[in-house]
């Protein structure tokens, strides 16, 4: 989307294409790829598994919006917003790049991305053991009569006490 691609439906399936004129691409190469290096630096596993408060994320996140208005602003005809139409998308990239980092650090309020996955490992696994190995299935198995409980009218008509 930093590029200017666009989503299209092609039998049912989203395809990106390419945007064909210069008015379309939002950011040019060297844009795409100083975006993308800075993301890389906040959405990793160390900012998702954390334990920031809320204070901290605030103060990180008005720092980091700062920072990227600065950068945008200093370097707009270098990163490719190099026509008035496209220096209108600079509020909305801005907030764009901030939201999705805000959410990364949101999922480490409180450790809670750290919580939830110790909390995925505890799992329980309660399967019966047959004859075949624990919870196991055999194919072309034949199957074992089963005893009739000693209060079954069949077991007297049917089963082991049949006169």
């Amino acid at each position: 989307m930093l590029r200017g691609d666009k989503i299209h439906l092609q039998d049912g399936n989203m395809i990106w294409s390419l945007a064909v004129t210069e008015e379309e691409k939002v950011l040019n190469e060297f844009g795409v790829a100083e975006i993308m290096r800075i993301l890389s630096m906040y959405l990793n596993r160390n900012t998702i598994l954390s334990n920031y408060d809320e204070d901290t994320i605030n103060e990180k996140m008005m720092d980091f919006g700062f920072e990227l208005a600065d950068l945008f602003y200093l370097k707009y005809e270098v990163m490719g917003l190099s026509t008035l139409e496209k220096r209108k998308l600079y509020p909305m990239l801005v907030r764009q790049i901030v939201d999705t980092i805000h959410s990364s650090y949101l999922r480490a309020l409180h450790g809670g991305e750290r919580e939830s996955l110790r909390e995925a490992r505890h799992i329980t696994q309660s399967d019966q053991i047959s004859q075949y190995g624990q919870g196991g299935v055999v194919v072309n198995a034949t199957p074992q009569p089963r005893e009739r409980g000693v209060l079954n009218p069949m077991r007297y008509m049917m089963g082991r006490y049949k006169r």
